[in-house]
């Protein structure tokens, strides 16, 4: 998660330099469109390397005579910051990738959007049969070491709807289309 949030501060760095960095002056802006693609899906990678912490498991490749276990959940703590890092990064609305200076000239505008489409996608694939199930297995295998359902759905829950805690609630539209998902389940 930090290798991941360090990344993506550089790609807040990048991407408001990106129209200054690739004009081109008998262009018509594809260095720009170019070079967003590429911020866009670097960040999502940064969301797939986290993603993976969630329910997943250690692989220990090790001889019979050493012993010990060869697989053990990521560690309980370790995946409630991957849902931190969601939070933080993602479901957060990341206001700097929708910079108007970069969209105005590349992008077509169209719903979902790039930011709306992937707080969805990763809102439903938390909340994907797979992974539940992946879930509930560590906990029958690894007991109280794992991750269970309930703590992701509670954590999951409290970042989403996070908004709703105070005196005076104003969504945003992407707060509504993260809260969307986890209303039809």
């Amino acid at each position: 998660m930090k290798a991941a949030s360090y990344g993506i501060k550089n790609l807040q760095r990048v991407l408001p330099n990106l129209p200054a960095w690739t004009y081109e002056a008998d262009k018509q802006n594809e260095g720009l469109a170019n070079m967003y693609a590429q911020v866009k899906n670097q960040y999502m990678r940064y969301v797939l390397h986290v993603m993976k912490n969630i329910g997943g498991v250690n692989y220990f490749s090790r001889s019979e005579a050493e012993g010990g276990a060869y697989y053990s959940p990521v560690p309980k703590e370790k995946q409630l910051e991957a849902l931190d890092f969601f939070n933080k990064q993602l479901f957060t609305t990341p206001q700097w990738l929708l910079d108007k200076n970069v969209l105005n000239k590349v992008v077509l505008p169209k719903g979902p959007n790039f930011v709306d489409d992937l707080q969805v996608k990763t809102i439903n694939t938390l909340l994907d049969s797979s992974t539940l199930l992946a879930l509930q297995a560590g906990v029958s295998q690894f007991g109280n070491d794992a991750l269970p359902v309930e703590g992701l759905v509670q954590k999951l829950h409290g970042q989403i709807w996070k908004s709703l805690g105070g005196s005076r609630v104003k969504l945003d539209m992407y707060e509504r289309s993260m809260q969307k998902p986890i209303w039809d389940q």
